[in-house]
């Protein structure tokens, strides 16, 4: 029998966990922890990062009958060394001691229910846009941090994109220990502060989510913004999920980008654009629409573009070039969607000659739209400028 046993911070072991380790055989964990509850040099399993290798060791053991104990902080299933190790543990017989969260832990200090906390963790991992995409999305966002991936470093990335008032960032150091201290920060008063380790963070959204649609957002653009009915008609053909990776290329002021950051709660939004004063809009823009997780993406598209994940979803507005093209042609995923939105027909010819070529199945729509104005005591009809949209899809 393998038994993953967590470790409460600051608290003895239960009886029948402390049984447990006396009588096991074998105990793996961080020899941090090791050493703090006394095991035995002769008991110990070396213990590196490859899972699968611990997994491997841990069933042999367990084959010959020996008692094995594997220790943990806090929940072994809550981001940790459980939720690694039981994949590679197959039908091995496996129970599971858990002690409370750190998690748990916060909710208990702030005195809050966590059950909507939407859960990041950044403790080993790199992972920016799930982070941008749960403080997008989720009025409370729990952070599992690390040494580089500290409160200090969350404020720093709230307040670079202007969310400094939009914010307020819990930070729990040391949970469960004699030297636990909560404190209450703003983004940017947590930028420049420091903090004992281990600590985690309640990111709490003082204000609503993204806006919905930009028509009611106060934009800074230079008058080339796509109009409502060629931006809904675009993402219905789009038709992004909510774990797309979506580009607006040639962004222009990010419209494209901002609407689908409202749609896309577990996925990327990145804004590419060349120009600097439209780059300027789009970061104000970001600020209006409460679309934290649009991620502005500077320089030339045929250089930017293959250094980014590679796009499920392109709308693409702006640089509509047969060169072009093939950049996004060649970094668009199996299966994906691009949409172009032009007006001129030399546009429409290159398409249609290079599309095909690159192995694109292409679909043509024209938008004819008109709104209503007041005349003369009555209404009349007044057209916009027709708009081609160019549907090219990539094979599985």
């Amino acid at each position: 029998m393998i038994h993953l046993v967590g470790i409460a911070a600051g608290k003895t072991l239960p009886a029948e966990d402390a049984e447990l380790l006396r009588t096991a055989a074998h105990v793996a964990g961080a020899p941090a922890i090791l050493d703090a509850l006394g095991v035995p040099e002769e008991k110990r399993l070396p213990m590196g990062r490859d899972m699968a290798a611990l997994g491997r060791q841990l069933r042999e053991l367990s084959t010959q009958g020996q008692g094995i104990v594997v220790v943990a902080n806090g929940d072994p299933l809550f981001f940790g060394l459980g939720a690694s190790l039981l994949p590679h543990l197959c039908q091995c017989p496996t129970t599971v001691h858990p002690a409370p969260a750190c998690l748990q832990l916060l909710a208990a200090a702030l005195k809050r229910p966590w059950w909507k906390w939407r859960v990041t963790s950044l403790h080993g991992r790199d992972d920016v846009f799930a982070l941008l995409a749960s403080l997008t999305h989720a009025q409370e966002s729990f952070v599992l941090t690390d040494p580089k991936h500290d409160p200090a470093w969350i404020g720093t990335l709230l307040a670079e994109r202007g969310a400094d008032e939009s914010f307020i960032l819990h930070v729990g150091e040391c949970l469960g220990l004699a030297e636990e201290r909560i404190q209450h920060l703003s983004p940017a008063a947590a930028a420049h502060a420091s903090f004992r380790q281990p600590n985690v963070v309640l990111a709490e959204r003082l204000g609503p989510g993204p806006a919905p649609s930009v028509d009611g957002v106060p934009l800074s653009h230079d008058g080339t913004i796509s109009k409502t009915a060629t931006r809904a008609l675009a993402m219905a053909l789009l038709a992004p999920g909510p774990q797309a990776v979506f580009w607006d290329a040639g962004a222009g002021a990010g419209t494209m980008a901002l609407e689908a950051a409202a749609r896309i709660s577990h996925g990327m939004v990145f804004a590419l654009e060349h120009s600097p004063q439209r780059l300027a809009a789009i970061h104000t823009n970001r600020i209006h629409a409460r679309a934290w997780m649009v991620e502005v993406v500077p320089g030339p598209m045929a250089q930017t573009a293959p250094t980014l994940p590679r796009p499920s979803h392109i709308f693409w507005g702006g640089g509509i070039t047969a060169c072009n093209l093939e950049v996004l042609r060649q970094c668009l995923r199996p299966g994906g969607r691009m949409v172009a939105s032009f007006v001129r027909l030399e546009v429409l010819e290159m398409l249609r000659q290079h599309a095909p070529r690159l192995g694109l199945t292409l679909s043509l729509h024209h938008l004819q739209h008109s709104h209503a104005e007041p005349l003369a005591g009555g209404t009349r009809l007044v057209p916009a400028n027709p708009v081609f949209l160019a549907l090219m899809e990539k094979p599985a």
